[in-house]
Order: C-alpha cells, then structure tokens, then sequence
C-alpha cells in the first residue's frame, strides 16, 4: 500500500514535468549569486546517493518493527511535499538552462544521465532537496542517537541539497523552496499523526 503512493506520486511528478516541457511561459528563477556558482561535476555522487537515502529510509521504517507507524507518518510528508509541488509547477512553472557538456569521463557521464532522464523544468520548489530533507529529518529524529550518525546524516542531506546547484540541475532558489516545503509537511504530517498515536501502536518487542 505504501509503495503504491510512492510509485503514484512519482508517476505523477514525470508527467508534470513532462507537461511542462511544453509550456512557453516557464520562467527562469535564480539569484545574482546563481551566476556565480560553477558546475561541479564531482557533485553527481551526492546527488545519485539520493536514490540510497530515500530507498534506505523507507525499508528501514517498514522491516523495523520498532518503528512501526512511523512510516505512515513519514509516507505522508513525502507524498504530501510531491502533491503541494506538482501544484507550484503546474501554476509556476519554471526553467534550469544546463550547461553543455563535453567530457567524457565517468563523472561527465553520470551527469549526461540525469540530464537525459530528468526535463529541465519542475524546479521551483526542488523536490530533491524536499524529499532528502525529510528523510534526513526521519533519521535524525528515530534512528539512532549516537552523536557520529546524526553529524553523518546531515551532512549527507547538506551534499545532496548542495549538488541540485553544483550540477546545475536547480538553482538556489529551487533550494531554499525544496527546504521550506520539507518543513511545512513534516509539520503538517506529525499533526496527522502525533506521538501518542504513534507511539500507542508500538508492537511488543
């Protein structure tokens, strides 16, 4: 059931951003400081780590029994951030000019990829940025509390967020959008689901 709204929503985000290939009126919406910042390529490794993260995320909350209806809680803000964007990128649509690409080493090649497989447009608010804060949110606030794991997962959310801009795949204000929008829904989620529901549903160990 779960994993059934995961493969909607992203169903639905292809077609949007498909849809919006050919919309005339896509803007494009960056800050004096975007012009600035160069392309990295070496930033397409934090980028893809942002298909482990969500995939290590949802398994965890659903074979770990400890976590039980966590997930639901954690399904929601995701599923919630894809609805509330796939509504801004149909009223705003918006537009990343990619630079052109001319290496041919492994890293040029890995960026090509995603080039190919993701449209220019959908970008204002980043869903990348969105997606990976919650599920960094979810694993500073249930996985464990050893300080070296908490400083670990924020900095592999900080590199992901930091890669949309350095591969030229957002710009900041795409970010800083993704970011906000990561936090209205985890709020919105917990209040679905609050702790004492949550933790009343608790199966014995």
């Amino acid at each position: 059931m779960v994993a059934s709204v995961y493969l909607l929503s992203t169903v639905l985000y292809l077609q949007t951003n498909r849809l919006a290939a050919n919309v005339e009126r896509a803007v494009i919406l960056k800050f004096p400081i975007d012009d600035q910042i160069p392309f990295v390529r070496f930033f397409v490794l934090p980028y893809y780590a942002w298909f482990a993260l969500v995939a290590a995320v949802f398994l965890w909350l659903v074979f770990d029994r400890r976590q039980n209806r966590r997930v639901y809680r954690h399904t929601t803000a995701i599923v919630l951030a894809m609805v509330l964007s796939t509504l801004i990128f149909l009223v705003y649509p918006t537009h990343v000019p990619r630079p052109v690409i001319t290496g041919q080493d492994w890293l040029s090649r890995l960026v090509l990829m995603i080039y190919a497989a993701d449209e220019p447009y959908n970008c204002f608010p980043s869903l990348h940025v969105a997606v990976a804060a919650i599920k960094g949110m979810t694993l500073f606030r249930y996985g464990p509390r050893r300080i070296w794991f908490r400083i670990l997962t924020v900095l592999l959310v900080v590199l992901i967020m930091l890669s949309t801009v350095l591969i030229k795949q957002h710009y900041v204000p795409d970010l800083v959008g993704g970011l906000a929008l990561a936090l209205i829904c985890d709020v919105i989620s917990r209040r679905l689901f609050p702790d004492r529901i949550i933790e009343r549903s608790f199966l014995p160990a």
